[in-house]
């Protein structure tokens, strides 16, 4: 963000701030845009606060919850295609703006940043898709059953080798 976005803001003329929250954030010099925040206490108002949330994760493991965290917030997105491996249903251009390569992503934040209104609409979708597909309700009946609750869980799917697997109890 620091030495590849920030400068591209920059020379594009775009008029923002870059915030960055969280913990273990290196003591570096920051470019004029990027402004530190440390730990907050609420990150979910930060969110709910920005323009846009960025998520320039390439690697890792795991669903990143800080992709649903924005979808459901209602903050607009842009994330690299590796941020949405766990959301398969998430679409470029219709729930966030999802780029392949470095270059796209910054300018795919350039993009949102001078289009609010239709950022807002994927904003919209996004938040739909994570009431659709994360909300706890959907799961609560399953849990229960899995938990020692007394309602049977029938979960289906395909599993390896097209081997549909259930648990029933």
């Amino acid at each position: 963000m620091n030495d590849r976005l920030a400068p591209h803001l920059e020379r594009l003329g775009v008029r923002c701030e870059i915030r960055i929250a969280g913990r273990g954030i290196p003591d570096l010099r920051f470019h004029p845009l990027v402004r530190i925040l440390g730990f907050v206490p609420d990150i979910y108002a930060c969110i709910r606060e920005a323009t846009v949330c960025i998520v320039p994760v390439r690697r890792g493991i795991g669903l990143l919850m800080k992709v649903i965290d924005s979808m459901a917030a209602g903050t607009p997105l842009v994330v690299f295609e590796f941020s949405t491996l766990g959301i398969p249903e998430i679409r470029h251009g219709v729930h966030a703006y999802v780029a392949a390569t470095d270059e796209e992503f910054l300018e795919y934040v350039a993009e949102a940043l001078a289009h609010p209104e239709a950022m807002r609409a994927m904003a919209r979708h996004a938040r739909h898709l994570v009431e659709a597909k994360f909300d706890w309700d959907l799961y609560m009946d399953p849990l229960e059953a899995i938990l020692g609750g007394s309602k049977p869980v029938v979960a289906g799917g395909e599993g390896r080798a097209g081997r549909s697997y259930h648990v029933e109890r």
